[in-house]
């Protein structure tokens, strides 16, 4: 008998005891402030799904009665200004901090 199989037998057939087994509530515990923020991911999560459909109907109508080119230019347009968008409200806020520092943004 070879002498690796022997050991990594009896490695297999040791069972692993509960004193080392972490279990998801020993890793983290749920106080006040995490079911708080847990409340939110419901209506958050409606909001993110029926806004996906919404914008996933809008391209289908608009793919039904343009075509398909023109619902490829339609699409990158709405890509390029939401992304625009995000960047200059970025710009916009990051300026905001710098300018006023901690205390300026405190009505956000």
């Amino acid at each position: 008998m070879n002498g690796e199989n022997v050991i990594s037998r009896t490695i297999l057939r040791t069972k692993p005891t509960d004193k080392y087994k972490a279990t998801c509530w020993t890793i983290f515990r749920i106080d006040k402030e995490s079911r708080h923020l847990l409340r939110y991911t419901f209506p958050f999560t409606v909001y993110a799904v029926s806004h996906s459909v919404m914008q996933n109907v809008c391209l289908a109508l608009v793919g039904n009665f343009i075509g398909t080119k023109h619902l490829a230019a339609y699409v990158m347009v709405i890509l390029l200004t939401d992304l625009t968008d995000e960047f200059l409200k970025g710009a916009g806020h990051t300026c905001q901090y710098h300018y006023y520092g901690d205390d300026g943004l405190s009505f956000l």
